[in-house]
């Protein structure tokens, strides 16, 4: 059970407490008061439209929480209430003098990559350069002389990875943008999955 079910349960548990409690009490009041039965409706109507009110709080501010999301753990792999994946038409060709050049400062830099691409995926193919704990590294460009990408595979996925690839193949994947590294000209994607082998035209490495 979640900490937001748990927490939505006691409150409405409370509220239907304190509901009872009143309740009961004007209800006593009203039965054994010496005052005439025109009188003794009005606590009634206020029991009522106390009830009514808690109700309605109870069911306005259970529309207004937020479900729980998802997110990538520190094994590469997604949990929680997942959207849609949301891919992003975008290359690396074109990202590469945007984050990992020092064309723009670093606030700018950060608040693009929050707003357009930050946890977004992507469909590359690169030449795979060497295999990590946790996935694979890419050259993108033919001028790098080590990688470009540093794809974190899910964990399920490894294995078979390592079986049917060697460094030097070139494969389309997919990934979530996650960071990038301007130090070392890096970009770093978590969730990946290799696709397959790619023809070298796709890429012209």
């Amino acid at each position: 059970m979640s900490t937001t079910t748990t927490a939505r349960d006691g409150r409405d548990e409370a509220l239907l407490c304190f509901g009872r409690i009143v309740g009961v009490g004007l209800f006593a009041g009203c039965a054994f008061s010496r005052y005439p039965l025109s009188v003794r409706r009005l606590p009634l109507a206020l029991v009522a439209s106390i009830a009514l009110s808690g109700a309605l709080a109870g069911a306005l501010a259970g529309c207004h929480e937020r479900p729980i999301g998802g997110g990538a753990g520190k094994d590469g792999g997604v949990f929680g209430a997942e959207a849609a994946p949301q891919f992003i038409d975008v290359d690396f060709a074109y990202l590469h003098p945007i984050f990992l050049r020092h064309k723009i400062g670093q606030g700018p830099k950060a608040a693009l990559w929050a707003e357009r691409y930050h946890r977004r995926w992507v469909k590359w193919t690169g030449r795979i350069r060497s295999f990590t704990p946790n996935g694979i590294t890419l050259r993108q460009l033919p001028i790098t002389s080590t990688f470009d990408v540093s794809l974190w595979i899910n964990n399920a996925e490894r294995p078979a990875v390592r079986a049917k690839y060697k460094v030097g193949d070139l494969v389309t994947y997919v990934g979530r943008l996650d960071s990038y590294d301007d130090i070392w000209r890096t970009l770093y994607l978590v969730n990946g999955s290799v696709l397959g082998p790619a023809a070298p035209n796709d890429l012209g490495l």
